[in-house]
């Protein structure tokens, strides 16, 4: 992890705004080139990801710091999910999950903190 990374996690990890933690999980097809909950259409090229309907509204359009162990990525909440159903957290684009864990990992234990 480079120095501004760890200065995120530092400054972030410091003040009390942890919002998720649990497993999150990578969406692709069927999804891509569909809109997703924000307008957009879903690329899964893009760094988003998707947080349950019950939350969208808090937490809609924020940039979430997610980290898995020693790894972080930033992402912007731009759709949703029924993901309490599966157990998940968080739904990532396979572009965000990837610098987590490899894909075919298919989950991953996240925590995931709010920046803006």
């Amino acid at each position: 992890m480079d120095a501004i990374s760890w200065a995120v996690v530092i400054a972030v990890a410091t003040s009390p705004v942890l919002a998720f933690t649990g497993d999150a999980t990578w969406y692709a097809e069927p999804y891509v080139g569909r809109p997703m909950r924000n307008g957009d259409v879903y690329t899964g090229t893009g760094l988003t990801c998707a947080v349950d309907g019950i939350v969208w509204r808090m937490f809609a359009g924020k940039m979430l710091l997610v980290c898995a162990g020693m790894r972080c990525v930033t992402c912007t909440v731009t759709d949703t999910g029924r993901l309490w159903q599966a157990g998940v957290a968080l739904d990532l684009s396979p572009a965000v999950f990837a610098r987590l864990a490899p894909l075919a990992q298919g989950r991953v234990d996240v925590r995931a903190w709010v920046l803006r």
